[in-house]
């Protein structure tokens, strides 16, 4: 990936879930710990997915004017927003078209494209239904096959950004 500080990101993330699933694997399938592990990491696949996105754009106009980078902060990085696909579209032509159809072009070209957009999706249902009080049954394994899918349209999105 072109933006470092996002690979190590991911890969450290991706570590903490191999660590929870090898905790979940010693507790035993049926142990009430396992929901509160899964939504731990239901919540922190969508903030490390957020953030990603957000930061390889804002990162790139690091070393422009302090008033854009100060506006920058606080639009991109101080924005919260849910990591939908729509929000990463809506981010990129807010400053580059073509980084947004070379964005697209590179998340089509996938075979699996429905699954990553799909997986998308349902990290955000499922989050939102958390988040809201609404009953969330999505399993680990769940979270993390989403959480996979959406780190490649995190590289999709760090490779548009050029």
């Amino acid at each position: 990936m072109n933006n470092q500080a996002i690979d190590q990101l991911l890969q450290n993330t991706t570590a903490e879930f191999t660590a929870i699933d090898t905790l979940i694997q010693q507790v035993g399938p049926m142990s009430p710990m396992n929901k509160y592990l899964t939504h731990y990491c239901l919540m922190k696949a969508c903030g490390v997915i957020e953030y990603s996105y957000k930061t390889i754009v804002a990162d790139f106009h690091n070393g422009c004017s302090q008033q854009l980078q100060t506006y920058i902060d606080r639009m991109v990085r101080g924005n919260s927003s849910n990591p939908s696909l729509t929000n990463i579209h809506t981010l990129l032509k807010s400053f580059d078209q073509n980084w947004n159809n070379q964005f697209s072009s590179l998340l089509n070209a996938h075979p699996d494209h429905n699954r990553l957009v799909t997986s998308l999706a349902s990290l955000n249902d499922n989050r939102n239904n958390f988040a809201h009080g609404q009953l969330c049954t999505v399993s680990f394994s769940d979270v993390i096959n989403y959480y996979n899918d959406a780190v490649e349209i995190i590289k999709f999105v760090d490779a548009a950004v050029v």
